[in-house]
């Protein structure tokens, strides 16, 4: 994606607090996201929520989360808001802290790389369930690839794929360019600014060490203090849209 298209405006921002410190009370979590949703950061200004629905997930309270339009982020437990003070309690007796927070957001945003790379090189659209599903479900093996083909439990999403121009050779070309590609895109870590609790109503999230909160518009960026790079990938990428700022 050209950095012609991305706001300067937008950009700037991330590249001036690329070398920031901020204070612990500043900080209200992590957020594991691809290159992909950052570069479509830098376009429209937000972070979109999550791109599908139509599946029911409840947390351990019964709530109703992970709908269309949510975004979910490992929290800094000390810095969200008075009414989560129970499930803050129990996480931080479980010796949930910071540092495993950014642990757990590092993993998603490495999951999260794999699977843009794979939907942008299959030509998915994530907004689809199946196609999302599809994503998420594939452990990219080159011998999945006969089983997508084969096995009865995969005929849906081998409709998909075919619908996309994806047989069994492309898929296996795509795998192995994925799993090339994997020890250098590592997906970006965003930091979230603890001055959302005025803005946004917080649940915790489905996977019990996670908080999320409804956000259809998506995020705008102000709420994002700054973007951790982790792979060499997303580096190159940071890399020319500071020099794109620097024009």
């Amino acid at each position: 994606m050209s950095t012609l298209r991305i706001s300067k405006k937008v950009a700037r921002h991330f590249v001036e607090s690329s070398s920031a410190t901020f204070p612990s009370t500043a900080i209200l979590g992590y957020h594991g996201t691809s290159m992909e949703a950052f570069q479509m950061l830098l376009q429209t200004g937000s972070l979109c929520g999550k791109p599908v629905g139509g599946h029911i997930c409840r947390n351990n309270y019964n709530q109703r989360v992970a709908s269309k339009g949510s975004l979910h982020f490992a929290p800094r437990y000390e810095n969200l808001p008075p009414y989560l003070s129970g499930y803050c309690a129990e996480m931080r007796k479980e010796g949930f802290d910071s540092r495993i927070a950014l642990g757990l957001a590092r993993g998603f945003a490495e999951l999260n790389a794999k699977i843009c790379h794979f939907s942008h090189l299959a030509n998915l659209d994530l907004t689809k369930l199946s196609h999302y599903h599809l994503t998420v479900d594939l452990n990219y093996t080159l011998k999945q690839v006969a089983a997508v083909y084969r096995l009865k439990q995969w005929a849906s999403y081998r409709r998909v794929l075919e619908s996309r121009g994806v047989g069994p050779q492309e898929l296996e070309q795509i795998i192995r360019k994925v799993r090339a590609d994997m020890p250098h895109r590592k997906g970006v870590i965003l930091v979230f600014a603890a001055e959302m609790t005025g803005e946004f109503r917080f649940k915790p999230g489905d996977m019990g060490t996670d908080v999320c909160f409804s956000c259809p518009q998506g995020l705008p960026y102000p709420y994002i203090l700054k973007a951790i790079p982790l792979g060499l990938r997303e580096k190159e990428y940071f890399a020319s849209f500071r020099a794109f700022v620097g024009r």
